[in-house]
Protein backbone atom coordinates (compact mmCIF):
# COMPACT_ATOMS: atom_id res chain seq x y z
CA UNK A 1 0.00 0.00 0.00
CA UNK A 2 1.22 3.73 -0.79
CA UNK A 3 2.92 4.71 2.40
CA UNK A 4 0.95 8.11 2.24
CA UNK A 5 -2.39 6.05 2.79
CA UNK A 6 -1.12 3.70 5.34
CA UNK A 7 -2.34 4.67 8.52
CA UNK A 8 -5.62 5.94 7.32
CA UNK A 9 -6.60 2.67 6.49
CA UNK A 10 -4.96 0.99 9.03
CA UNK A 11 -7.15 2.98 11.31
CA UNK A 12 -10.22 1.74 8.96
CA UNK A 13 -8.93 -1.93 9.07
CA UNK A 14 -8.40 -1.92 12.66
CA UNK A 15 -12.22 -0.62 13.45
CA UNK A 16 -13.64 -3.05 11.11
CA UNK A 17 -11.33 -5.98 12.60
CA UNK A 18 -12.86 -4.62 16.44
CA UNK A 19 -16.45 -4.97 15.26
CA UNK A 20 -15.62 -8.45 13.92
CA UNK A 21 -13.44 -9.45 17.03
CA UNK A 22 -16.44 -8.58 19.26
CA UNK A 23 -18.94 -10.98 17.71
CA UNK A 24 -16.44 -13.79 17.93
CA UNK A 25 -18.39 -16.37 19.39
CA UNK A 26 -21.47 -15.69 18.34
CA UNK A 27 -23.96 -17.95 17.07
CA UNK A 28 -22.60 -19.10 13.60
CA UNK A 29 -25.88 -19.98 12.51
CA UNK A 30 -26.76 -16.22 13.03
CA UNK A 31 -26.75 -14.22 9.24
CA UNK A 32 -25.03 -11.42 10.86
CA UNK A 33 -22.50 -13.81 12.48
CA UNK A 34 -19.04 -12.12 10.53
CA UNK A 35 -16.36 -14.49 12.00
CA UNK A 36 -16.42 -17.86 13.64
CA UNK A 37 -13.87 -20.20 15.18
CA UNK A 38 -10.98 -21.94 13.31
CA UNK A 39 -11.91 -25.36 12.38
CA UNK A 40 -9.98 -27.56 14.58
CA UNK A 41 -7.20 -27.09 17.14
CA UNK A 42 -4.63 -28.00 14.69
CA UNK A 43 -5.23 -25.09 12.18
CA UNK A 44 -5.37 -22.75 15.41
CA UNK A 45 -2.13 -24.16 16.96
CA UNK A 46 -0.80 -23.03 13.13
CA UNK A 47 -2.21 -20.01 12.82
CA UNK A 48 -0.98 -18.67 16.41
CA UNK A 49 2.43 -19.83 15.44
CA UNK A 50 2.43 -17.75 12.32
CA UNK A 51 1.17 -14.99 14.71
CA UNK A 52 4.28 -15.20 17.18
CA UNK A 53 6.24 -15.17 14.29
CA UNK A 54 4.46 -11.64 12.72
CA UNK A 55 5.34 -9.92 16.46
CA UNK A 56 8.62 -10.11 15.94
CA UNK A 57 8.90 -9.29 11.99
CA UNK A 58 6.06 -6.91 11.74
CA UNK A 59 4.58 -3.73 14.11
CA UNK A 60 1.14 -5.55 15.12
CA UNK A 61 -1.64 -3.62 14.67
CA UNK A 62 -4.83 -5.13 15.60
CA UNK A 63 -5.57 -8.43 17.48
CA UNK A 64 -2.92 -11.28 17.70
CA UNK A 65 -4.51 -12.94 20.34
CA UNK A 66 -6.81 -15.71 20.89
CA UNK A 67 -9.99 -14.54 22.52
CA UNK A 68 -11.54 -16.42 25.30
CA UNK A 69 -10.07 -19.31 26.72
CA UNK A 70 -12.70 -21.77 25.14
CA UNK A 71 -12.54 -23.14 21.34
CA UNK A 72 -10.69 -22.00 18.62
CA UNK A 73 -11.38 -18.13 18.40
CA UNK A 74 -8.53 -16.08 17.48
CA UNK A 75 -8.70 -12.18 16.71
CA UNK A 76 -8.59 -10.30 13.51
CA UNK A 77 -4.67 -9.88 13.21
CA UNK A 78 -3.40 -7.08 11.50
CA UNK A 79 0.49 -6.30 10.85
CA UNK A 80 1.90 -3.50 9.22
CA UNK A 81 5.43 -3.49 6.99
CA UNK A 82 6.10 -7.31 7.91
CA UNK A 83 10.41 -8.20 7.25
CA UNK A 84 9.70 -9.32 3.10
CA UNK A 85 11.11 -12.29 3.75
CA UNK A 86 8.67 -13.52 7.10
CA UNK A 87 6.52 -16.36 6.59
CA UNK A 88 4.06 -13.67 7.62
CA UNK A 89 4.50 -12.23 3.68
CA UNK A 90 5.73 -15.54 2.36
CA UNK A 91 3.19 -18.15 3.23
CA UNK A 92 -0.76 -18.21 3.03
CA UNK A 93 -1.86 -18.63 6.89
CA UNK A 94 -5.50 -19.44 5.87
CA UNK A 95 -6.71 -17.42 9.27
CA UNK A 96 -7.80 -13.97 10.77
CA UNK A 97 -4.67 -12.42 9.17
CA UNK A 98 -3.84 -9.62 7.20
CA UNK A 99 -0.43 -8.02 6.28
CA UNK A 100 0.34 -4.63 5.18
CA UNK A 101 3.35 -3.53 2.79
CA UNK A 102 4.30 -0.10 2.68
CA UNK A 103 5.80 1.40 -0.55
CA UNK A 104 6.56 4.63 -2.19
CA UNK A 105 6.86 3.55 -5.59
CA UNK A 106 5.60 1.68 -8.22
CA UNK A 107 8.63 0.24 -9.09
CA UNK A 108 8.55 -0.69 -5.51
CA UNK A 109 5.30 -2.27 -5.38
CA UNK A 110 5.76 -4.44 -8.31
CA UNK A 111 9.06 -6.14 -6.30
CA UNK A 112 7.00 -6.47 -3.61
CA UNK A 113 4.70 -8.64 -5.19
CA UNK A 114 6.69 -10.08 -7.04
CA UNK A 115 8.97 -11.78 -4.35
CA UNK A 116 5.76 -13.77 -3.22
CA UNK A 117 3.55 -16.01 -4.70
CA UNK A 118 0.71 -14.39 -2.98
CA UNK A 119 1.90 -10.87 -4.09
CA UNK A 120 -0.56 -10.12 -6.83
CA UNK A 121 -3.74 -11.65 -4.51
CA UNK A 122 -2.96 -9.08 -1.87
CA UNK A 123 -1.94 -6.05 -4.32
CA UNK A 124 -4.92 -6.39 -5.88
CA UNK A 125 -7.42 -6.79 -2.27
CA UNK A 126 -5.58 -3.59 -1.59
CA UNK A 127 -6.06 -1.47 -4.15
CA UNK A 128 -9.44 -2.91 -4.72
CA UNK A 129 -10.27 -1.97 -0.44
CA UNK A 130 -8.44 1.53 -1.12
CA UNK A 131 -10.43 2.58 -3.53
CA UNK A 132 -13.80 1.65 -2.12
CA UNK A 133 -12.26 4.20 0.80
CA UNK A 134 -11.85 6.94 -1.34
CA UNK A 135 -8.14 7.16 -0.68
Amino acid sequence: MQRGIAPALCEEIKRVFKEAGAALGANPLEPSTMLGPIVDQQQFERIMSYIEIGKKTATLVAGGQRKGDKGCFIEPTLFLNPDPESPVVKEEIFGPVMTIQTFETEEEAIQMANNTSYGLAGTCICLLWTRKLGC
